[in-house]
């Protein structure tokens, strides 16, 4: 469920951002909250890749 507000997150900051050129950089910062943690405190492989998928 939390990546849902991530995402909403991203495409509320895209309207209010700027137009980039085709060739220019796109940066995300994201932080890994607890919840994205395992029972080791790390974070897995599903969950990296769920937040990798947000800045697509």
């Amino acid at each position: 469920m939390n990546l849902i507000f991530r995402l909403i997150r991203v495409l509320i900051l895209s309207l209010v951002r700027s137009r980039l050129d085709p060739l220019d950089p796109s940066v995300l910062h994201f932080r890994a909250w607890p919840f994205d943690l395992d029972i080791n405190v790390h974070m897995t492989n599903s969950r990296y890749f769920a937040l990798m998928d947000l800045g697509r």
